[in-house]
């Protein structure tokens, strides 16, 4: 499982920004969909998609950090395509809006 659990983690770094799909990884292991969601349950306690989001917040947390950024910056380079899903999925990741997170940072 270590591998697998290298493998699904180094894909989502890689491609975060795309419209990440689990067939992706599926095709990528060899191995069946199905079994591939199954063993990202098993390895991770959520779904695929609930990984990348939450990569993805974490990463949007991270480039909050710096104030020269602009928050429709940090959401295209989180990988959202728009600032109001980016907006809605930081304060339900975060309990705050990205501009209350980052006016609490400083």
């Amino acid at each position: 499982h270590a591998d697998n659990t290298a493998q699904n983690i180094d894909y989502v770094e890689k491609h975060y920004k795309n419209d990440n799909r689990l067939c992706d990884v599926a095709e990528l292991l060899n191995y069946d969909y199905h079994y591939t969601s199954r063993l990202f349950h098993t390895l991770f306690r959520m779904s695929f998609r609930d990984f990348v989001n939450v990569y993805r917040m974490e990463k949007a947390a991270e480039l909050l950090l710096d104030k020269n950024k602009k928050i429709l910056e940090v959401a295209f380079e989180s990988g959202y395509q728009s600032i109001r899903s980016f907006n809605s999925c930081f304060k339900a990741y975060s309990g705050l809006s990205p501009k209350e997170y980052r006016k609490k940072l400083y």
